[in-house]
């Protein structure tokens, strides 16, 4: 007896596990964003010259560096 109810909750498992998690977009229609203006300190989170507390607070290393490296990934 123990076996069949074991049987069919695993069953029930699998079968509710297979379903689509995801709701389907329509992007053709979305509302086009435009692109960030990179020359405006606004649009950035952090700059070199000006931290956020919270950061100054979790850097261990003050020292100046040459060069910020960064890489966007499409």
């Amino acid at each position: 007896m123990k076996r069949k109810f074991l049987k069919i909750y695993i069953l029930l498992c699998f079968i509710t596990g297979c379903r689509i998690a995801y709701k389907p977009y329509d992007f053709e229609n979305s509302q086009v964003i435009s692109e960030p203006d990179y020359s405006d300190e606004n649009n950035w989170a952090v700059l070199p010259n000006k931290y956020p507390e919270f950061i100054n607070d979790i850097q261990y290393d003050k020292i100046e560096k040459k060069a910020d490296v960064f890489y966007i990934y499409p």
